[in-house]
């Protein structure tokens, strides 16, 4: 049925449902043709790149898939999905620079992309960059999302890591009057406040 509608209807309400059937299925020939009747509806956008790409992943196929994730950001060189999958190629490959590089680009692109700029700190603490340029990464974060409690926590947390409790705390009093009812930097703030000896 699913079939019948993807190949009978201009819109792509069944074509991504089909997909994901077939690939359930591990009919990986099947969702490829199915991806390529996608990318003739829609040519203009990386989805069904990205797709062909995540299907060739599960056939074992990187080389391929890194093409077709290259393709993806070819197309729209914000999609960050994209440059995600081709930055854990590259850690997987050993190649870290790559990475970064490719996270860097993401933020070019994006420049309010919280996620890339959250992979691109959690991959300097992983490779031994210094602290004050892993710290300046997560402040970017913050400051271009301040709505935003995920880059508070994460350096917070990364500063209790590090034993900087006075720097935690200060952090997380500051996230406190930012986001008063968020209750996760509520949490972070008594963790910081017990770290730094503040146990009342």
């Amino acid at each position: 049925d699913l079939q019948t509608l993807a190949a009978n209807d201009s819109s792509t309400m069944a074509d991504l449902p089909l997909i994901g059937a077939l690939v359930r299925k591990k009919d990986y020939v099947g969702a490829l043709k199915a991806i390529d009747a996608l990318e003739k509806k829609l040519p203009d956008k990386p989805i069904a790149a990205n797709l062909r790409a995540r299907v060739l992943m599960q056939q074992g196929n990187k080389d391929a898939a890194r093409q077709s994730f290259e393709q993806a950001l070819k197309i729209q060189p914000s999609f960050y999905p994209a440059t995600s999958a081709l930055a854990q190629l590259a850690l997987m490959d050993g190649k870290p620079d790559e990475a970064k590089r490719l996270l860097d680009g993401a933020m070019k692109a994006d420049p309010r992309n919280m996620q890339a700029l959250m992979a691109l700190a959690r991959l300097k603490a992983g490779s031994g960059a210094p602290r004050e340029e892993i710290v300046a990464v997560f402040t970017t974060a913050i400051q271009q999302n301040p709505s935003d409690p995920a880059p508070r926590l994460a350096l917070i947390n990364y500063q209790l890591a590090n034993k900087d409790f006075k720097a935690a705390l200060e952090l997380a009093q500051a996230a406190s009057a930012a986001l008063p009812t968020n209750t996760d930097i509520l949490e972070a703030l008594g963790r910081s406040q017990a770290a730094a000896g503040d146990s009342n």
